[in-house]
């Protein structure tokens, strides 16, 4: 019995269980032990902040391990916690100093994320392409972000915040050195940019509200430009309310055009959306000249549309796009992805004029329909009237 004892114990210790860092999207699919017949996944102690558990899933019970040697009979030897609900906070609690890493068992596949409520997230703002977004289902004061980078330049952080109740989030820019405040935010939704300089360390406080049924999100994107930038390479953005996004674009060198004048398709997804609208402001010299957008629905890929937009080279575009996406729910743990890039090509009278030709008809043939419609409530309706008359 020694024997076997010892067997078990030295099959756990060999088990290599995977490390999960904090906020990442954790699917238990890929975190299969064998050995076990359980699916789990280590975490590194932090023992300044309570662990926050955020199942998609309604969970019946799973197992908290502090000890390799647990492993051998968690039923009896690990903590069991039970009856979590999908989308909500569930605090696990604050484990000491001793404790290194703390080992979750699941007995089935299940997806989550998971934080430690008074922990500082660490975010890196090097990557252009960089974002990151937190939802949260209870409320919490002062949640600390410290931004990292080695850039030697001024970088752009676009903050946004929303919240489903009336009551507003707040968020707090500060330099972490010396706590001066730098940008105050507090509103129930927010889409705000503003440039970091490179020679200050940034902290960003964020504290949300109590109440029931609650459910906040703070998403954080990092760029070289004011504003979202249409890009020839695809970028990627959380949209996280209804309202209206700005974006600019220009002619870059790389793309070749000898032409004066130019056309660009701007291509843009956005899944689950009800409504998109598009205009945009030609900006030239001190000229502006703003329009609609003529949208044009993917026939193959819902969601995906594509406006082509003739322009000057030494212009450039503002566009202002209102998306109606479904607000953050249940099913929104990392907000909605607006993804977008563009193509520019030189100019070809041909097709142009063949474009200009096929709106023109377009146009002629709702006319007509109109002018038809019209005509005949004028000649019958009068007749039908007077046969009511008579009878």
């Amino acid at each position: 019995m020694l024997i076997i004892s010892l067997s078990i114990l030295s099959l756990i210790y060999t088990l290599d269980i995977n490390y999960i860092s904090q906020y990442s999207s954790i699917d238990l699919k890929s975190l299969y032990i064998s050995s076990l017949d359980l699916y789990g996944f280590r975490l590194k102690n932090n023992e300044t902040g309570n662990i926050i558990l955020q199942p998609f899933q309604d969970i019946d019970y799973f197992y908290l391990c502090v000890n390799e040697y647990q492993l051998s009979n968690p039923e009896n030897y690990c903590t069991k916690k039970t009856n979590l609900k999908a989308n909500t906070d569930n605090n696990l609690g604050v484990y000491p100093t001793s404790i290194t890493s703390i080992i979750f068992l699941f007995h089935e596949e299940l997806q989550m994320k998971l934080f430690f409520d008074q922990s500082i997230f660490k975010i890196n703002i090097d990557n252009d392409l960089y974002y990151k977004c937190f939802d949260f289902f209870s409320g919490y004061n002062k949640l600390t972000f410290n931004l990292n980078s080695d850039l030697n330049y001024n970088t752009t952080i676009n903050i946004q915040l929303f919240t489903n109740i009336s009551t507003n989030i707040k968020a707090t820019l500060v330099d972490r050195n010396s706590q001066k405040e730098y940008l105050i935010l507090n509103a129930q939704k927010i889409n705000y940019f503003y440039t970091l300089s490179h020679e200050i360390d940034y902290s960003l406080y964020y504290s949300q509200p109590i109440g029931n049924d609650v459910h906040s999100m703070i998403c954080m994107t990092f760029s070289d430009y004011e504003e979202y930038f249409f890009a020839t390479y695809t970028h990627k953005i959380p949209i996280i309310f209804n309202g209206t996004y700005k974006f600019y674009s220009f002619l870059e060198k790389e793309w070749n055009v000898s032409s004066e004048y130019y056309p660009t398709t701007f291509y843009f997804y956005l899944n689950e959306s009800k409504y998109i609208n598009c205009t945009y402001t030609e900006i030239k010299n001190n000229s502006r000249n703003k329009n609609y957008c003529s949208l044009k629905q993917n026939e193959d890929i819902n969601y995906l549309y594509s406006t082509k937009i003739y322009s000057h080279r030494d212009s450039y575009l503002l566009f202002e796009l209102f998306f109606e996406p479904d607000l953050i729910d249940e099913n929104c743990h990392f907000g909605k992805n607006l993804i977008f890039n563009k193509t520019a090509t030189e100019y070809d009278p041909y097709e142009h004029y063949i474009e200009v030709l096929k709106e023109v008809l377009t146009y002629l043939i709702v006319i007509m329909t109109l002018i038809i419609i019209s005509v005949s409530c004028i000649v019958f309706c009068p007749l039908l009237y007077g046969k009511c008359r008579k009878k």
